[in-house]
This record gives C-alpha cells, sequence and structure tokens, in this order.
C-alpha cells in the first residue's frame, strides 16, 4: 500500500456515516433527488453531504468522489444478483463475466466522464406502470406515457362496456 492509499483512506475514515451513505448512492447512479427521497431527507441536505465529502476528498466533483469511496470501501458493492456491463443495459452473458466487467466498469465511467441517464436509473418495464410501486414513492411517469395509459384504459373500459352492453342484450333476448 503506498503512501497515497493511505491518505486517501485516512480521508475516507473521516468521512461522517451520511456522507458515506450519500457517496455509495451516488456511485448507484442516484441524483441528489432520489437519494433524498431514499433517505427522507432534503435535496439541499443531500448535496450538502456530498460537497463536504468532495473537500474532505479533496476531490472536485461528486462522480470522482464516489468512485474514489466505491474503490477504497470495503462495503461499497454492487449486488451480486445485477450484473454488471459496460453498456448498462444488456448483462453479461455469465457470472464469470461480470466479476471481469467490474473493475472494467469503474476504469469506463471515470475515463468517457459518465453521466447516468433516465433511462439507465430505470431500465425496467415495471418503472413505466402508472402507479407508484411502493408506498411514498413518486410516480414520475413522462407525459407521454400518462397520456397513453389514460388511452389504453379509455379503451379498454369502452370494449369492456360494449361486452357488458351485449351480454345483457343477449341475456334479455333469451328471457
Amino acid at each position: 500500500m503506498t503512501g497515497a492509499d493511505e491518505k486517501i483512506r485516512d480521508r475516507i475514515s473521516r468521512l461522517s456515516p451520511g456522507q458515506k451513505q450519500c457517496l455509495s448512492l451516488v456511485f448507484k447512479h442516484n441524483s441528489s433527488k432520489e437519494i433524498a427521497r431514499l433517505l427522507k431527507i432534503s435535496r439541499h441536505t443531500v448535496d450538502q453531504r456530498i460537497a463536504r465529502a468532495c473537500q474532505t476528498l479533496g476531490l472536485p466533483n461528486r462522480r470522482d468522489a464516489a468512485l474514489t469511496f466505491a474503490k477504497y470501501d470495503p462495503f461499497v458493492y454492487e449486488p451480486s444478483d445485477i450484473a454488471m456491463s459496460n453498456d448498462f443495459g444488456s448483462p453479461p452473458k455469465s457470472e464469470e463475466a461480470s466479476r471481469e466487467q467490474g473493475p472494467q466498469l469503474l476504469e469506463t465511467m471515470a475515463a468517457d466522464n459518465f453521466e447516468p441517464t433516465e433511462s439507465d436509473r430505470s431500465s425496467s418495464t415495471l418503472a413505466l406502470l402508472p402507479i407508484p410501486l411502493s408506498p411514498g414513492e413518486r410516480n414520475d411517469l413522462a407525459l407521454v406515457y400518462r397520456l397513453g395509459w389514460t388511452f389504453a384504459i379509455f379503451v379498454l373500459a369502452t370494449i369492456t362496456s360494449g361486452v357488458l352492453i351485449a351480454a345483457l342484450e343477449a341475456l334479455g333476448r333469451l328471457i
């Protein structure tokens, strides 16, 4: 271990638990707004924690601070059931490929000045449902999706009403 590594580990040890928590969530591509919602604190508090963590670590931005924290803190990890990939969309073919791509992912993010997009954060099809999936979660569907769901519900209600009316008419003829 070099003197620079020891210096960084010392700086990381001076971070507060809240700062560590925020940095680990930044590493998982959460925005300040999402972190605030997860931790049930204000967005301003999240931004302050991250800014002070950057200052403590001597790094210019949240991305660098999160990458450094993830590299040196043994408790920051990617869950094993979530496969990592370089394109953030398709999972690798095997668990071995996932292990090989982990270190490459950090380097790619650092080299490419990676900023996550909204599709990176919500790539699941469940994110397109018109209702929140857990209590307290906010529905952040885009206007196009909201209109699409409204139209789909209208069409289904119309079809259901037509089938019900036809069934009642057929029943009336039988009686």
